[in-house]
């Protein structure tokens, strides 16, 4: 028995579900939620920025070597 036989059952049709009121206004609840939006500390922009310099110079020494390398071998 497969899994997709059980959806090709007659006896499970949409039409038999009960169909439920929506919420009127009143029935909503009336507190209201607050969003707390917790703030990292210094360390991980100081991290980023730390290494957003370090490949910095490193693409900056690869170019300068390549420089060298092509001024060389002329």
């Amino acid at each position: 028995m497969s899994r997709n036989e059980q959806a090709a059952d007659p006896d499970d049709d949409l039409d038999d579900l009960p169909m439920r009121a929506l919420p009127g206004p009143r029935e909503y609840p009336s507190r209201t939620r607050t969003i707390v939006i917790r703030h990292g500390n210094g360390w991980q922009s100081l991290a980023i920025l730390s290494l957003c310099v370090l490949l910095l110079a490193v693409v900056l020494l690869g170019h300068r070597a390549l420089g060298e390398l092509d001024r060389s071998s002329r």
